[in-house]
């Protein structure tokens, strides 16, 4: 029985696989679609060590044999590893990755189970409750105008620093000569960027302007996102966010407030087909709009010719 008991002493140790600043939940309550490592310490290295999923909590729990569109599971360390459906064996793995697939839902229990030299022998085994968040999906807007780099390189891109709420129009894209016809009173850009909580999939977004026409999408990973029907995108996964560039024609003596609304209704999780509106835990409405106001600039009337 020599070394197995460590186990019993353990912490998981929790790894999230991407960046950061990407959000995917918790290990504990994952998004559909997020990965995480998952580890059990104070191991013997040549143990035989099997790792499961199960939707039971019980040293007997039945192992998930097909994990398709649930999860995938795989090695970290150790040597000798195999995957036969949702079990994976070999000698002394005490870390794995398990991508929780978009259509995972609901309660599972990740086990490792530590056999004494061979699958014949005396075991402990150790598990976990994961809760993945499903029935979820959240759309938020906001506003970031002036926190953008607007360049073909950069233009997924946010200075949250630098975001203003309101501010004058675009006054170097006046065209002034007034004689000729030419005079342009110009336009000024206004930026939102719509984000995705609570999923990891393919997603759709669909949203109306009080004013002012799309000038182009940016998704996160500075790819521009092509529309599929007005005000209408799919997309894809990798982005947890998209930037929606505004065109804004301006005007004399009048404050304009450009606000973008969320469709809660049509934005929506592409997998699970869980929608902004239909969300559980509820959707909190507060979040579909947001505005930024474009000051009003002075009235200038026609040309007079006093000669």
């Amino acid at each position: 029985m020599k070394n197995i008991y460590k186990l019993l002493i353990a912490l998981v140790v929790l790894v999230n696989l991407t960046e950061l600043t990407k959000a995917q939940g918790t290990y504990q309550t994952p998004w559909p679609g997020s990965s995480f490592k998952y580890s059990f310490g104070a191991m013997e290295a040549g143990n035989t060590t099997k790792w499961y999923v199960s939707r039971d909590a019980n040293v007997n729990a039945i192992e998930i044999a097909d994990p398709t569109g649930d999860f995938t599971i795989s090695a970290i360390d150790g040597t000798g590893a195999s995957v036969t459906g949702g079990v994976l064996t070999g000698q002394g793995i005490s870390q794995v990755k398990i991508d929780w697939d978009g259509a995972a839902t609901g309660i599972y229990y990740v086990y490792l189970k530590v056999f004494d030299g061979s699958e014949t022998q005396c075991f402990n085994v150790k598990g976990f409750r994961v809760d993945v968040v499903s029935g979820a999906f959240n759309a938020i807007a906001e506003n970031v105008t002036g926190g953008t780099v607007d360049d073909n390189a950069q233009r997924g891109v946010v200075n949250d620093g630098s975001i203003v709420a309101t501010d004058c129009p675009d006054e170097s894209t006046i065209n002034p000569i007034a004689n000729g016809g030419a005079y342009s009173l110009g336009t000024t850009e206004v930026v939102f960027r719509v984000k995705r909580e609570f999923s990891m999939n393919n997603w759709h977004l669909k949203f109306g302007l009080s004013v002012g026409t799309v000038k182009y999408v940016y998704g996160q990973d500075n790819n521009e996102i092509t529309e599929t029907a007005t005000n209408e995108y799919d997309v894809l996964a990798a982005n947890d966010y998209v930037l929606v560039y505004v065109t804004v024609p301006n005007v004399q003596d009048a404050t304009q407030d450009v606000t973008l609304t969320v469709d809660a209704v049509n934005t929506k999780d592409l997998v699970t087909s869980t929608t902004d509106q239909g969300s559980t835990p509820a959707n909190d409405p507060t979040d579909n709009a947001t505005t930024y106001t474009i000051k009003a600039i002075p009235t200038i009337g026609n040309m007079v010719d006093l000669n």
